[in-house]
């Protein structure tokens, strides 16, 4: 039997003023991702996981979702401003 990998939760912000920025923070998020992965870790990153995604539900919805991986993670990793970014500061 394996021992259980610890489970990381990435977050910083999304949403951008253009569609440009909002790509750079998918890319960043990804990137520590795939840092996480190739150190052991099993990885939630809602930015790949709902990306391009906006109006599929609403804002509130897609937080409560996060929120529900937040509290089963073992370790939560931000980036960027996240403290501009309510999402993000919410999941803090």
């Amino acid at each position: 039997m394996t021992d259980k990998l610890k489970k990381a939760y990435i977050s910083g912000p999304y949403s951008a003023p253009t569609p440009w920025e909002t790509e750079i923070n998918i890319m960043a998020a990804r990137i520590i991702a795939a840092e996480l992965f190739r150190r052991g870790y099993s990885v939630f990153c809602p930015h790949s996981n709902s990306s391009h995604m906006d109006g599929v539900v609403d804002y509130d919805h897609f937080i409560q979702a996060d929120l529900e991986w937040v509290d089963i993670c073992d370790e939560l990793y931000v980036f960027g401003d996240w403290k501009q970014s309510p999402g993000a500061y919410k999941e803090v």
